[in-house]
């Protein structure tokens, strides 16, 4: 008879996101998840069949961590703000799962679809608060015009997630002496980035017309994704 497992399912989705919580997704193996146990790598395999489900695994609990500051932002007296502080709360505090949510570019792993499993949850409070309806409440449906500044580096990267699933979004990246750097209307689906050729004060443009589509954009320095 084999012996009985020591540890619980729920036990090594934990601690492997531990391991990714200090580490990276990217250190995340069979030994970490054991090392981490104080155990081997047999028990792991007890309960999945591979490391990929082991990853889905974690992804999904790191779905919950995110889900837990969202909440706590939107108890604050005005919710749609508290949601953009929890944000960049859940990114200075917890940078790896943050990078495993919004910056890691996979099918299963993407900025996009994190932002709109947000959208689902914050939605119903939204629509309570506001008294307005789902379609008004979701967050990627945009008409207007918005600029904001951000301070780069020469040498910074810029990661840039562009989506138009309805409507128009035109973006335009100027540079310090507002020469246009990127323009550009995102029909489709575009990921891309754009390389920073002086340190200054970049403003960047988003101008939307009914629109329904999303614009990520990430500050890369080094290895390390910033925030503005």
């Amino acid at each position: 008879m084999a012996p009985k497992n020591k540890f619980t399912k729920e036990e090594m989705v934990e601690a492997a996101l531990r391991v990714v919580q200090a580490e990276g997704i990217g250190c995340l193996t069979a030994k970490a998840i054991a090392d981490e146990l104080g155990t081997s790598t047999r028990p792991i395999f007890t309960y999945f069949g591979s490391m990929d489900e082991v990853k889905q695994a974690v992804y999904a609990a790191a779905v919950r961590v995110y889900d837990s500051y969202t909440k706590a932002g939107l108890k604050e007296k005005i919710p749609f703000l508290g949601v953009g502080k929890s944000y960049i709360r859940f990114a200075r505090e917890e940078p790896e799962l943050y990078w495993l949510l919004f910056l890691t570019r996979s099918p299963e792993y993407s900025a996009i679809n994190s932002m709109q499993h947000l959208q689902l949850l914050v939605r119903p409070t939204l629509m309570n608060i506001y008294h307005i309806t789902a379609e008004e409440a979701d967050l990627d449906r945009m008409t207007g015009t918005d600029r904001f500044t951000m301070e780069l580096s020469a040498g910074d990267t810029l990661a840039v997630q562009f989506e138009t699933t309805k409507g128009s979004i035109y973006m335009e990246i100027k540079e310090p002496d507002e020469s246009s750097l990127y323009a550009g209307n995102g029909k489709g689906v575009s990921e891309f980035t754009v390389n920073i050729p002086e340190s200054g004060t970049y403003s960047i443009y988003v101008e939307a017309h009914h629109a329904k589509g999303t614009v990520y954009i990430q500050r890369i320095d080094g290895k390390n994704a910033l925030w503005n």
